[in-house]
């Protein structure tokens, strides 16, 4: 836009018009005063003002010249140079003072307003320095507020803290206690399961030993020697089987079997009856005892009735006691008796020797 402005031809027709040229650079002092009555917007920018200080025409931004004449002549149509040239004194004068004058009511609006501004600055200071105690008080109200709130806060979560942790301690003490009673029921059961067991197993023991003993009689012979043997027999078997052991494997003949406890003494009708039901099984205990057998050979027969009666009787005895030498007064009498009537009499009897009277 200088360009434009120092034109040959531009400068010629300004000089016509008898104008009055101002270049003012943006951001001066003298731009500020301008933009006063007359604002920049945009830069550059060419204003026509005329006498009467109004604008005449404004050109803003890069013109080129010959538009910038045109732009001239436009803004200077119906302007005599005689009036020009008194007006251009005259209002140069005029714009001058007006100038100054509204520098002076500038720096005067600038003074009040910097004297305005400073009694605002310290009101505000002031103001602020009320605010600010009036800020730190209340800070330290909300600070201390804060606290006491965080304060109870904190305890409340602590009794909310000790109060979950007495409700798990609790929890586990029953889950403890569960597991405890559990355990102990589970081992009372294990317990009592394997004495079940173990009383099982006994009684089956009991009742397959009970079985066995049933089915076996064990016998111990205390024989007359005062030897003891032992044999076993089935128990369905007769007792005759007892008393062929032992006339075979001990070579006794006229025995007498007996038990001590209870006292029972076995004679040959009871031969036929099995273990069981001489009540011998499982197990019993039987004395083997030797029986004398007498036999008399008599002569005259006038005393056959005697003898046999005392034969008979002597033999029945001999046979349920066993041999006795308390009876021998029998012997003794009947021999007498035979010397009396003139009889011979032979006398066999069998212990575990054999002898002759």
């Amino acid at each position: 836009m200088i360009q434009t402005w120092e034109n040959e031809d531009v400068c010629k027709a300004i000089e016509e018009t008898r104008s009055v040229c101002l270049k003012l650079e943006a951001n001066s002092e003298e731009c500020a005063q301008f933009s006063v009555y007359y604002p920049v917007m945009t830069v550059p920018t060419t204003y026509f003002i005329g006498f009467d200080g109004k604008q005449k025409l404004i050109v803003a931004g890069y013109v080129e010249s010959a538009d910038f004449l045109k732009k001239i002549t436009e803004a200077c149509d119906g302007v005599s140079p005689s009036d020009s040239a008194s007006g251009v004194d005259l209002s140069i004068n005029d714009k001058v003072e007006k100038a100054k004058e509204k520098l002076r009511q500038k720096q005067e609006e600038r003074k009040f307003e910097e004297s305005q501004k400073e009694k605002d600055d310290e009101l505000n200071r002031r103001s602020t320095g009320k605010n600010v105690t009036k800020l730190k008080q209340w800070q330290e109200t909300k600070e201390a507020e804060e606290t006491r709130n965080q304060i109870i806060k904190d305890r409340e979560e602590d009794k909310k803290a000790k109060e979950r942790i007495k409700e798990q301690i609790a929890r586990d003490r029953a889950e403890r206690k569960a597991r405890f009673e559990e355990t102990q029921r589970l081992k009372k059961a294990t317990t009592e399961k394997e004495k079940q067991e173990k009383l099982q197993r006994e009684a089956d023991e009991k009742r397959m030993e009970a079985s066995r003993r049933s089915e076996t009689a064990r016998i111990q012979f205390r024989l007359p020697d005062g030897q003891a043997v032992n044999h076993f027999f089935p128990s369905g078997n007769k007792f005759q089987d007892a008393v062929d052991y032992l006339r075979t494997e001990h070579s006794l003949k006229n025995i007498q079997l007996m038990t001590n406890f209870p006292k029972r003494i076995y004679n040959p009708n009871e031969y036929g009856l099995s273990f069981s039901e001489l009540q011998l099984a499982p197990s019993s205990v039987i004395t083997v005892k030797l029986v004398c057998a007498v036999y008399f050979f008599i002569i005259n027969k006038a005393c056959v009735s005697i003898a046999r009666k005392f034969y008979v009787n002597s033999w029945r005895w001999w046979w349920r006691n066993g041999f006795s030498f308390k009876y021998l007064q029998y012997y003794i009498k009947l021999y007498n008796l035979c010397l009396e009537h003139d009889l011979h009499i032979c006398i066999w009897y069998t212990t575990t020797t054999s002898s002759s009277i």
